[in-house]
């Protein structure tokens, strides 16, 4: 019988008495506060919270978005197929496509509608424009960048490029 009438799909075992709970021969144990003990290989699909939310790690989204840490792509409204990592990577970005921001503040503040830019490290493309199709990598790489088509590699490269295309 289940522990609870309003409870349904349970097995109960023993009584309160119970502290322990062990399964030999296959590594599974747990504890009287909710600790759990496995050996030997653990498979799952999926691990997720009571809610359906993720537990630690990364989820995308139902447009593709993958987003991890503080304020990471916070104001997305209609962006697909981005991946902003680090905190405020991709903040104030509404919408725009196929951009991977990764590093504290890169992309942080790019003008929506943006798409298909990779920046990487610390503020790289800080402010980027309507820069389109651009590659920075490094600390403050691009920052206040307006153009397209760009790469920059290193740190403070690219910095306040407002016309040059195609470096």
């Amino acid at each position: 019988a289940a522990s609870s009438s309003s409870v349904s799909n349970e097995i109960t075992l023993g009584d309160a008495n119970i502290d322990n709970f062990r399964i030999p021969g296959i590594g599974v144990s747990f504890g009287s506060s909710g600790e759990g003990y496995f050996s030997g290989i653990v498979t799952a699909t999926n691990f997720v919270k009571a809610d359906g939310s993720a537990v630690g790690g990364l989820a995308s989204d139902s447009s593709r978005n993958t987003l991890g840490g503080t304020n990471a792509g916070d104001s997305i409204t209609s962006a697909t197929d981005c991946t902003f990592l680090g905190k405020d990577a991709g903040t104030d970005i509404t919408d725009g496509q196929f951009n991977t921001f990764i590093g504290s503040l890169a992309g942080s503040n790019t003008n929506s509608g943006t798409y298909l830019n990779t920046f990487v490290g610390y503020s790289a493309g800080l402010n980027n424009g309507n820069g389109n199709h651009n590659v920075f990598i490094g600390a403050n790489t691009g920052t206040n960048n307006e153009a397209w088509d760009n790469i920059f590699i290193g740190n403070y490269s690219g910095e306040d490029n407002t016309s040059g295309t195609r470096n």
